[in-house]
């Protein structure tokens, strides 16, 4: 694992589950979806421009990722 991504992962990490959280309200799924969250991170992390906010790009994919999950409710 990259050690860049790994740090600035763990920096972001309480608010990002704190996102996460305020939009699904379920202990269960904020996990679920921050898992899924820090594999697409990881996987798109080539992607991550270093002059930008890491935060804010990670909270657009959490976003799409709660899309996700609650689609696949439906």
């Amino acid at each position: 694992m990259d050690a860049a991504f790994a740090q600035r992962l763990m920096e972001h990490r309480a608010r990002l589950h704190a996102f996460v959280y305020a939009l699904v309200r379920d202990p269960h799924l904020t996990e679920d979806v921050l898992q899924q969250v820090a594999v697409v991170l990881f996987e798109k992390y080539g992607d991550f421009d270093p002059g930008t906010d890491f935060g804010a790009w990670a909270r657009e994919i959490a976003y799409r990722e709660i899309m996700s999950a609650r689609r696949a409710e439906w």
